[in-house]
């Protein structure tokens, strides 16, 4: 989307009553739990202990090792620059695959 296409729906959504924002806003987080779902979904079955991964923290890339793999979330060890490691739960659908 660019940024005339944002610019646009931003006019749009300022025609909008309280009420249809409200259902507006109901529908992005239903659509936002399920990209989330779907790429949990996707991901688990690559997430393996050992496997080496990478998320965004803070604008940071943080890389590290799984140690295991729940639900929804992933235990990863990141070794620090000292060399000592650190514990880090994690969102599965935050995390990408280190190749």
């Amino acid at each position: 989307m660019n940024k005339l296409e944002v610019f646009q729906m931003s006019a749009v959504l300022r025609q909008l009553t309280e009420e249809q924002l409200l259902e507006l806003n109901r529908e992005v987080i239903n659509e936002l739990k399920w990209k989330r779902h779907r790429t949990i979904r996707e991901m688990k079955p690559s997430l393996k202990m050992n496997t080496k991964v990478e998320w965004k923290n803070e604008n940071v890339m943080v890389r590290g090792e799984i140690i295991t793999v729940k639900r929804v979330n992933a235990l990863v060890c990141v070794r620090n620059d000292n060399g000592t490691s650190s514990q880090w739960e994690v969102p599965i659908a935050m995390l990408e695959l280190v190749k």
